[in-house]
């Protein structure tokens, strides 16, 4: 088993998942993956496509909803109308759609202090 990746071990854990966890639940594998981001996130930054933070994303334009703040869990949880084991296999369905998706550009920002204080005021309304 090689889980050197997120992806290495989102696909270990769908070929083998009471290895990995009690249920075969969502709720289960979302709180794995999260404890698990937590404890590596130097190493979860290498060896795959696309950020699996973007998985928000792709889920959110995938069911068409209008922000992906809920997060892929509770909008996949919610289109399988709360079956914890129902989502737990349409997660690894989307999942592998998802790495078929290719990156074609990355563009970086950095914003600097007077930016960041910027955009700090007018997040609290301030008229600049």
């Amino acid at each position: 088993m090689n889980t050197n990746t997120i992806k290495d071990l989102i696909l270990s854990i769908e070929q083998r998942p009471k290895m990995f966890l009690r249920n075969k639940t969502i709720d289960a594998l979302s709180d794995f993956l999260n404890g698990y981001s937590m404890g590596s996130r130097e190493k979860i930054m290498k060896g795959y496509s696309i950020d699996f933070w973007f998985f928000h994303e792709y889920i959110k334009d995938y069911y068409n909803y209008s922000s992906s703040t809920s997060g892929w869990t509770n909008m996949i949880l919610e289109h399988c109308c709360d079956d914890q084991e129902k989502a737990f296999h349409v997660f690894f369905q989307r999942y592998h759609e998802f790495m078929e998706i290719s990156v074609e550009s990355v563009f970086k920002a950095n914003l600097d202090k007077s930016n960041s204080v910027f955009h700090f005021d007018m997040a609290k309304g301030k008229i600049l």
